[in-house]
């Protein structure tokens, strides 16, 4: 599960990088935003998940 979170941080990363500067064209704004709402809502989901298990 912990990993899940890992992995989830790395691709939040990888995709603001490739907002940030630009390098990845075919990702517009709001493509963008709604990866990193997907993102977010699958870590609340997660940590509500752990929660309840511990």
């Amino acid at each position: 599960m912990f990993s899940d979170l890992a992995n989830s941080d790395r691709e939040l990363l990888l995709v603001a990088d490739a907002v940030a500067s630009g390098r990845e064209l075919e990702l517009i704004w709001m493509q963008a935003e709604l990866r990193l709402r997907t993102l977010n809502t699958n870590r609340e989901r997660l940590g509500a998940e752990l929660d309840r298990r511990s």
